[in-house]
């Protein structure tokens, strides 16, 4: 063998084993970036139109499982306070939807659903704002911190 195709096997060897280091560094670098993903995430929060599977999935997502089992037995032992309430608002959030999404377009049609739609919110809110308050009561102080963290850093609860 030549000089020259010595030190030209030992160029490649040279490069082959930073583009293997490299490339290990970066696997496991995706290994621990998707491990953490998996261990961070949490069960997804019906978007659908019930409110009180959305407070219980946010509660469950977010609290200790304690914390969680607590305030879904406190809230739902109030549930025939506020269950019609949350049908009428089940309800009135479909039709507003039906009107929203209709061809031809009814302006008045859909003034009076969203209408509607605001008089069920304040109802529901009404019925279950002390059972709800009870809910929370029993919450430890950390469970409570964190549902308030998970909302803020979701937009959804907006503090002035």
């Amino acid at each position: 063998m030549s000089r020259n195709m010595v030190h030209e096997q030992a160029g490649r060897q040279k490069w082959m084993r930073i583009i293997l280091g490299v490339s290990l560094a970066l696997n496991l670098f995706l290994v621990a970036f998707w491990g953490g993903q998996m261990l961070r995430s949490q069960p997804p929060v019906p978007s659908g139109d019930d409110p009180l599977a959305r407070i219980l999935a946010v509660a469950e997502a977010n609290l200790p499982p304690s914390d969680a089992k607590i305030f879904r037995e406190t809230l739902l032992k109030e549930k025939p306070r506020y269950a019609q309430t949350v049908e009428k608002l089940i309800q009135a959030r479909q039709e507003m939807l039906k009107q929203v999404s209709a061809d031809p377009f009814d302006p008045a049609a859909t003034l009076t659903a969203l209408n509607a739609t605001q008089t069920a919110w304040t109802e529901f809110m009404d019925a279950i704002g002390r059972p709800l308050v009870d809910a929370v009561g029993v919450v430890s102080p950390e469970g409570r911190r964190r549902v308030v963290a998970d909302q803020k850093a979701k937009g959804i609860m907006r503090v002035p």
